[in-house]
């Protein structure tokens, strides 16, 4: 009798093993899965506070190239938009938008030195070829532009 009622209690700890077990994986599992689900988050949050740093200077870009001139409100604007980039970004970025942020606020002193002129002579004349070739920089800035920012704003990791 004895033999028989070991051989059932054996018959009821293999099943609580086996559920155990599965319990076992079935949390290690979901842990897995909410691991990933943080990594996402976490990506996709990255991805928006760079692309906002993008977004600060495509509109730098785009108020030159509509209005072929940038005024101060849009250099902080931009300053404003891109601090974060330090935090965000590699030294190539970086180098980026300390290069596009001289070159607009050269623009920028240029027009102004421009508009206290009142007539021709040739440092007018040289003044306004400097201010062509700082606007010709901007026309390929969206290019460049999307080459240095390119390898920060993919989705595909998410």
């Amino acid at each position: 009798m004895g033999r028989l009622k070991r051989d059932a209690t054996l018959w009821i700890q293999w099943p609580q093993a086996i559920l155990i077990l599965g319990i076992s994986l079935l949390g290690a599992w979901i842990a897995y899965k909410q691991v990933r689900i943080a990594t996402a988050k976490l990506n996709l949050e990255l991805y928006d506070r760079r692309f906002k740093v993008f977004e600060a200077a495509r509109n730098l870009v785009s108020q030159v190239m509509r209005e072929a001139h940038v005024g101060l409100g849009n250099i902080s604007a931009f300053n404003l938009g891109v601090a974060d980039a330090t935090f965000l970004f590699d030294s190539d970025v970086e180098g980026y938008l300390t290069a596009l942020r001289k070159k607009a606020i050269a623009l920028h002193t240029k027009g102004e030195q421009l508009r206290g002129m009142e007539e021709p002579s040739e440092r007018r004349n040289a003044l306004v070829d400097q201010i062509a070739d700082l606007e010709m920089d901007f026309s390929i800035e969206y290019e460049r532009m999307g080459q240095v920012f390119k390898p920060y704003l993919k989705l595909g990791n998410i």
